[in-house]
C-alpha cells in the first residue's frame, strides 16, 4: 500500500479532491433546489396518474351531446335563412365537366327568350342580351357560380315583369373577389348581381316588396339599395338595387352523436 501510494499519491489526491467538491456541490444544490425538485417531481407523478384515469363523465359527455346538437341546428337555420339555393336546372350535374359550358349556355339562352317574350308582351324594356357575356371558361366551379347567378337573375326579372317595372337599363354580375385570390374563399362567398331600373315609385316598391317574400320558395336576398329621382321625369325613381347569391363553407366537421366515447 506505502508504494502504492508512493507511485500514485498524485493521482489519488486530485481524485479525492474531486469527490470532496462533487460531495459539496451536490449538498449546495439539494439545499437549495431539493425541495422543489421534489414538488415538481410530486406534480408529474400526479398528473401523470391523473391522464390514466378517466378524464370525463357521464355528465360531460351528455353536456356534449347536447351541445353538439344545439350547433347543429343553429348551422342549419343559418344555412336556411342565408344561403341561396338555385333551382335543379340551375346547378350543374355530377359529372359534367365536358358540358359545363354547354349546359351554361343553354339556360342563358331559356332565360333570355322567356323573359324577352314575357317583357315585349308588357312593353318593358331589357338590357340587349341581359348584359351577359358568354363565358370563355371550362371551370366548372366558375360556371356553377356563374348559373346560381342566372337563377336568382331570372327570378329577381320575372317578378320586375309581373309587376310592370318599366325599364330594366343595366345588369352586372360580380363574383366574390376571393373567388379568385391566392388565399382562397373565406366562410362566406358572395356573388352580386347589380340592377338598375326606371319606374314609377309605387311599382318599385311593389316589386322590391315581392323579391322579399317567397314567390321562388325564398326569398331573394338584398344587399342594397339606391334610389333617387330619374333625370328626364320627376315622377320616376330610379333604382340601383343589388341582390346577393350567398354560399356558406362552413364546417360541419361536428361530432356526431354517439361518437363521444
Amino acid at each position: 500500500m506505502n508504494d502504492f501510494w508512493q507511485e500514485n499519491k498524485r493521482l489519488l489526491t486530485l481524485a479525492g479532491c474531486g469527490l470532496l467538491v462533487y460531495l459539496i456541490g451536490w449538498l449546495v444544490i439539494d439545499n437549495l433546489y431539493g425541495s422543489k425538485v421534489a414538488s415538481e417531481t410530486r406534480n408529474v407523478s400526479s398528473y401523470r396518474t391523473k391522464l390514466n384515469s378517466e378524464r370525463y363523465s357521464v355528465e360531460n359527455r351528455n353536456e356534449a351531446r347536447s351541445e353538439n346538437e344545439a350547433l347543429r341546428a343553429s348551422l342549419a337555420a343559418l344555412r336556411e335563412r342565408a344561403e341561396f339555393v338555385p333551382r335543379p336546372e340551375f346547378v350543374l350535374p355530377p359529372g359534367s365537366a365536358g358540358v359545363a359550358s354547354s349546359h351554361y349556355f343553354a339556360m342563358v339562352e331559356q332565360v333570355r327568350e322567356r323573359l324577352a317574350a314575357a317583357a315585349g308582351r308588357k312593353r318593358i324594356v331589357l338590357p340587349q342580351g341581359l348584359d351577359l357575356d358568354m363565358l370563355q371558361t371550362n371551370s366548372v366551379d366558375l360556371i356553377g357560380r356563374h348559373l346560381a347567378a342566372l337563377d336568382l337573375l331570372d327570378r329577381a326579372l320575372t317578378l320586375a315583369i309581373e309587376h310592370n317595372v318599366k325599364q330594366i337599363k343595366k345588369i352586372h354580375i360580380n363574383l366574390d373577389p376571393a373567388f379568385s385570390a391566392r388565399r382562397g374563399l373565406g366562410p362566406v362567398e358572395e356573388t352580386t348581381i347589380e340592377l338598375e331600373a326606371v319606374s314609377a315609385p309605387d311599382t318599385i316598391t311593389d316589386w322590391l316588396q315581392a323579391t322579399q317574400t317567397t314567390a321562388f320558395g325564398q326569398v331573394l336576398p338584398v344587399r342594397s339599395v339606391e334610389a333617387r329621382t330619374a333625370r328626364a321625369k320627376q315622377d320616376e325613381l330610379r333604382l340601383k338595387v343589388t341582390f346577393s347569391v350567398v354560399t356558406l363553407h362552413l364546417s360541419e366537421d361536428l361530432v356526431a352523436e354517439g361518437e363521444i366515447d
